[in-house]
């Protein structure tokens, strides 16, 4: 499902090639894999979850990048999840 209707999705002809990403220089961390079920109301508990703190805690301690950060793992691009 299209989340943005008006703009039309790129289709490739086999002829084309996909032009390499340049990623920006943020570090994203996909949270999606947590257990996030808060009294079986799929609500996120983020300000309780351990691995979220301990990262948080690392990140201003440390001011690592989330590739030198020991809670996460490369997922793809610049892309990171917690390692649990």
């Amino acid at each position: 499902r299209l989340i943005f209707s008006e703009v039309p999705p790129i289709i490739l002809s086999q002829q084309e090639q996909v032009e390499p990403r340049n990623w920006l220089d943020i570090d994203v961390i996909d949270t999606t894999l947590l257990d996030t079920n808060v009294n079986d109301l799929r609500h996120s508990a983020f300000n309780i979850n351990p691995f979220v703190l301990n990262d948080l805690k690392e990140l201003i301690i440390t001011g690592k990048r989330a590739a030198r950060r020991s809670m996460l793992i490369h997922r793809q691009g610049n892309t990171f999840s917690y390692c649990q």
